[in-house]
């Protein structure tokens, strides 16, 4: 099933059941991923069980999204990843900088 296909069935489930009834129930699949998650830090649950929760939680979200704006949903997600990203890279290029003044003061080449 492509994303197309998706959206649709997620948009249909959310009509059919209404806002009224989809919010408590995203709210309870979050609570079930939260537990199974929970258990495998210890490893009594299955990855299959994981799989499924995740998959409730997504099909909610993607109602919650179409609810409350999918496209600024959208854009948020952009934002979000790239700041993410924007944030790693100037960790990274912090980390290398450092890597380099220390290889400088101690005399010592990389990559050779």
């Amino acid at each position: 099933m492509d994303l197309k296909q998706v959206l649709k069935n997620t948009r249909f489930l959310l009509r059919y059941h209404g806002a009224y009834n989809q919010v408590p129930k995203a709210v309870e699949e979050m609570c079930e991923l939260i537990t199974e998650l929970s258990k495998n830090y210890g490893h009594s649950t299955s990855k299959e069980k994981i799989q499924d929760e995740i998959a409730d939680v997504i099909i909610m979200m993607l109602q919650m999204a179409q609810l409350f704006g999918f496209d600024e949903v959208r854009k948020r997600i952009e934002y979000k990843l790239h700041r993410q990203n924007k944030r790693i890279s100037l960790a990274r290029k912090d980390f290398y900088d450092t890597k380099v003044a220390e290889a400088f003061e101690d005399n010592i080449h990389y990559g050779e």
